[in-house]
């Protein structure tokens, strides 16, 4: 078993890594894909993942109550976001893996934002699979949202059906390391 779970917090027992011969799988898009940020998120828990998206959602005049980013955009280091009234996480991962530290880093931001203390996670190595805790994990009704490299931005509302078929993923994509 890869993780197991209660109450939308779920724990990780091992990294996990993605099987190389599923990576096109990721390429697939799992939600609504806009050019821009869709202005119905803005009454809705947020969650942004990667540092485009975090901008895009800055530059919008929305503030995402969770955001997790790497100061990296296609592996180019492109510095901090403008960020404050953030509690800070830091965390590890490493690209193509999905680290147990930074499974605890997202889920530890999310219960945070739920208790209203804004919570930024900036990984060190790659933010780019951490879409799949934070969907497992968000309150339902939750926006969260990742890029797609060179289409936008896609917009995943959190159902019970959405995080299933993220832990189905999980388990059919990925192997423990």
């Amino acid at each position: 078993m890869i993780f197991s779970g209660r109450a939308g917090i779920y724990e990780l027992s091992s990294s996990i890594r993605l099987r190389a011969e599923k990576a096109d799988e990721l390429r697939k898009v799992r939600g609504k894909l806009s050019p821009s940020v869709l202005r119905d998120v803005s009454s809705r828990f947020l969650i942004t993942v990667g540092d485009r998206v975090l901008r895009s959602v800055i530059s919008a005049g929305l503030r995402p109550d969770v955001c997790i980013f790497d100061m990296k955009e296609e592996r180019n280091f492109i510095g901090p976001p403008q960020i404050s009234g953030f509690l800070l996480l830091s965390t590890r991962n490493e690209r193509g893996t999905i680290s147990k530290d930074a499974w605890i880093s997202v889920r530890d931001a999310i219960i945070m934002a739920s208790r209203g203390i804004r919570t930024a996670v900036l990984v060190e190595g790659e933010e780019d699979l951490l879409g799949f805790p934070a969907v497992i994990m968000a309150p339902e009704g939750s926006y969260v949202l990742y890029g797609q490299p060179r289409e936008g931005i896609v917009h995943v509302l959190v159902s019970e059906d959405v995080r299933d078929e993220a832990i189905k993923l999980i388990y059919e994509l990925f192997e423990v390391i």
